[in-house]
């Protein structure tokens, strides 16, 4: 799962392709949205990210929480943008955060250029990032303070390798990555740092003669990025990608994702740790009658995580809302609520301003009186249950 915005143009109809899925995107010429990414400076102000698309235009949607309510808070423009759209989100306090994702000109339409903006607590402008060559897009972004972020994506048809990119507070810059010898292909999912110096970056990539991805991590130091060996669940795996990661310290991370076991029987969950040494794999409550993909995790301590995604029904495919709880020693699926009609729902981002207030996002379809449009979903956690909460665009 690439983070790169596929944008193709089909008798005037944009596909942005994004989600666990594969395509939990926007379609059509009339209004659909969705929500990818979540960010909590306190329990009382997080911030949302992803795109909504109107009369055949794809936008960037920005959206603030007050702990009550949603607000939408009107995202920038870059000069000469036709499509723009955010990938990520990272609040460094209530009024500073940075949206990451990408956006297409008039004189490439198809392609896509790295989008970056800042939240000063009152509106976003656009800070101008470097582009790899080929097209190219960021799809998450950490920061530490409003005058220093790290963000990641993937480079696309020139390069097809991941990036990434370090704001300073004045300029972004590009930052080699450490892909795997033999890459043909490798992005990088998310990332996140616990100082300026110590990030870890996930995703997956392809080496030579192989038709299946594998697992990727890489740590920065504060000069360089370094390949960390993660470990994929089964010998033949036919595909594994690490899609989220939360880190507390440099000896406390936790990244989530899924696989596709040799069988090919569907999609299963996958979790790992970091101790500042190795990754080690963590069991999952799965369920064999379901297939399970994380998308997105938040930890408050080292025994306090939410991860988030999307949890499909093999008969009938029907995608529900999926989160499981780590207490340090196992994973616990949490009972999450669907919208009433939704025929697919899935939860993208996730973020914990402490173990008993959390906010996941994402979208779901919904075939009554919407003409299947995707729509943006949002629910809070208070420390006993999660509730939907309703969601403007």
């Amino acid at each position: 799962m690439a983070v790169l915005l596929a944008l193709g143009m089909a008798s005037g109809m944009l596909v942005a392709a994004t989600g666990a899925r594969g395509g939990a995107g926007v379609t059509g010429s009339a209004e659909s949205a969705l929500l990818l990414s979540v960010s909590c400076g306190s329990a009382g102000m997080c911030m949302a990210v992803g795109s909504r698309q109107s009369t055949g235009e794809l936008g960037a949607l920005a959206e603030k929480w007050n702990g009550t309510t949603w607000t939408i808070i009107p995202a920038a423009h870059p000069r000469g943008a036709i499509h723009t759209y955010f990938y990520a989100v990272s609040c460094s306090s209530s009024h500073a955060c940075m949206a990451v994702g990408g956006y297409s000109t008039k004189s490439h339409p198809g392609g896509s250029v790295p989008l970056a903006e800042l939240w000063n607590g009152k509106t976003w402008r656009v800070k101008v990032t470097p582009r790899p060559t080929g097209d190219s897009a960021l799809g998450s972004v950490s920061c530490r303070s409003a005058t220093w972020c790290m963000a990641v994506g993937e480079g696309g048809t020139s390069t097809n390798k991941g990036f990434s990119e370090e704001w300073d507070g004045r300029r972004w810059t590009i930052k080699r990555t450490a892909s795997p010898p033999g890459t043909t292909f490798s992005t990088l999912e998310s990332v996140s740092c616990a100082t300026a110096r110590v990030c870890m970056a996930v995703g997956d990539y392809q080496v030579h003669h192989s038709a299946h991805t594998r697992t990727l991590a890489e740590l920065w130091n504060g000069k360089k990025w370094a390949r960390r060996a993660t470990l994929n669940p089964v010998s033949g795996a036919n595909g594994s990608s690490l899609n989220g990661v939360s880190c507390r310290s440099a000896i406390a991370c936790v990244a989530v994702g899924s696989y596709v076991d040799v069988s090919d029987s569907g999609g299963l969950a996958l979790a790992e740790t970091w101790n500042g040494k190795v990754w080690t794999r963590a069991a999952v409550d799965d369920d064999p009658t379901q297939v399970r993909v994380l998308e997105g995790v938040s930890c408050r301590s080292t025994n306090a995580c939410v991860a988030v995604g999307i949890s499909e029904s093999t008969s009938p495919s029907i995608g529900s809302t999926l989160a499981e709880r780590w207490t340090g020693d196992q994973w616990t699926v949490e009972g999450t609520p669907n919208p009433n009609g939704a025929t697919d729902s899935e939860l993208d981002g996730v973020s914990c301003a402490s173990p008993a207030a959390c906010v996941a996002v994402g979208s779901y379809f919904t075939n009554s009186g919407m003409g299947g449009l995707s729509l943006p979903l949002t629910e809070v956690w208070n420390g006993v249950s999660w509730t939907l909460v309703t969601t403007p665009f």
